[in-house]
């Protein structure tokens, strides 16, 4: 398990798989303030994702090669559950909530 820098027990943990996203991965993070900690894993990012993401302190990322969907979704599966969270939740990298779906996330 990737040690991260939390403190307490996470309440939910987002899993998500990315290959070259910089250009949105900022924005989707920023979009989740109510996840606790982001499990990734990066496919062979080019682009400066896994770089970034990696120096993000509520991230645990791991890296693979070569398109094999059901190992990586297992991977940062296997990685989220780890940290035993109340709740997991996959996302995709473009998919963004709503600003008033943040509000209520963030008061539950």
């Amino acid at each position: 398990m990737l040690e991260l820098k939390i403190s307490k027990k996470p309440k939910l943990i987002c899993i998500l798989r990315v290959k070259d996203e910089i250009d949105i991965i900022k924005k989707w993070i920023e979009n989740k303030l109510f996840v606790d900690i982001f499990c990734v894993v990066d496919n062979g990012s080019t682009d400066g994702t896994y770089e970034y993401l990696k120096s993000l302190n509520n991230v645990a990322i791991t890296r693979t090669f070569g398109f094999n969907e059901g190992r990586d979704c297992n991977l940062v599966l296997e990685l989220a559950k780890a940290h035993n969270p109340e709740w997991i939740l996959k996302l995709d990298a473009d998919e963004f909530f709503e600003d008033k779906a943040v509000k209520v996330f963030l008061n539950y």
